[in-house]
């Protein structure tokens, strides 16, 4: 959004703790290609965003 012009962003004048984000899915659903693609796009956008950074 910043590097359209529809948001500011700035960098935080101090240091914030980094997290490890996971994702959880019942069994019976890893199999699912609905559940398959969508774990894919979110996991897309988070290794997106860290190249941002």
């Amino acid at each position: 959004m910043a590097r359209a012009k529809e948001a500011n962003a700035w960098k935080l004048p101090f240091a914030i703790p980094t997290y490890q984000d996971k994702q959880h899915w019942h069994e019976r659903q890893a199999k699912n290609s609905g559940h398959i693609w969508l774990r894919n796009v979110i996991a897309g956008l988070y290794r997106d965003s860290r190249r941002d950074h």
